[in-house]
Formats: structure tokens, C-alpha cells, sequence
């Protein structure tokens, strides 16, 4: 259920698709996404970075897939529109990110890893790396899983 979950994920949400993200891994505890570099994502045209708001884009949105995925696992065995109706209620409270390297590269991955998922709010880990492994970004944030 979780491989659907994932592709719905990818399909149905219409700023998933322009950045050109891909969910290669998906579980109530982490994930991981990818996406290419394209012009239309460069914030700097000298040097041909990635902008700013992109990188909180990718990090903001690996760590809101764990979140749902963490909700969609706790409430699974419920019927479909009750889980679906939790998971529509995930929404990121706050987001700290470091931006550490030049966001120079071909292909991009956004890794996030549940740090604690309490009844109403779950803590992400993230970071964003370059084909390089070069460490791009870290971030950590706050996400609304429950009411």
C-alpha cells in the first residue's frame, strides 16, 4: 500500500512534477527524493546554482512525505477515506535550514529521516546532496500528524 501511496505522491501533486522530483524510497521512518537540474530552477544565472527556494522546496517536501507516510502507516488499517483525511491534515509548523555548499550539479537527493513522531507533531531531519555527495543543505523541521 505504501508503493501506491508513493506514486499517488508523484502524480497528483502538480509542484512535484514541475521540479521533476522522483520518490526513490518511502517509509513511515525516512525518505528519499530526487530531481534533475533544469534552467527554470537556477537562481543564479552567473553561476548557474540552484536558487534558494528550491533547495527549501526539496527539503520542505522530503520531510512532509515522511510525515504523511508516518500518518498513512498509523492509520492504514482504517478505511481509506479516514486515512486519507488524516494525511491531508499533515502540514509543516516550522522549518530551520542551513544552506552549506553552492547548489552546483546535475541530479539532486533530498534524504529525511523521522527523529520523533509524538501524537501531534513529528520531528524531520533532512539534508540535500549533488550527484557528488557533496552536502548541499541540512535542514530540520516541525510537522503537524495529528489534531
Amino acid at each position: 500500500m505504501l508503493d501506491e501511496f508513493r506514486d499517488s505522491m508523484e502524480k497528483l501533486v502538480p509542484f512535484t512534477r514541475l521540479l521533476g522530483i522522483k520518490i526513490i524510497e518511502l517509509s513511515g521512518g525516512g525518505a528519499s527524493i530526487t530531481f534533475p537540474m533544469q534552467d527554470n530552477l537556477i537562481g543564479n544565472t552567473l553561476t548557474s546554482r540552484l536558487h534558494g527556494g528550491v533547495i527549501a522546496t526539496a527539503i520542505d517536501t522530503a520531510g512532509g512525505l515522511v510525515a504523511m507516510a508516518h500518518v498513512f502507516v498509523q492509520h492504514s488499517h482504517l478505511p481509506r477515506e479516514t486515512y486519507v483525511a488524516h494525511i491531508s491534515k499533515v502540514a509543516t509548523i516550522d522549518l530551520r535550514i542551513d544552506y552549506l555548499n553552492p547548489g552546483k550539479g546535475e541530479l539532486f537527493q533530498t534524504d529525511a529521516k523521522l527523529i520523533r513522531a509524538g501524537k501531534r507533531i513529528a520531528t524531520i531531519q533532512m539534508s540535500l546532496k549533488n550527484e557528488k555527495d557533496t552536502l548541499i543543505a541540512i535542514g530540520i523541521g516541525s510537522f503537524m500528524v495529528g489534531t
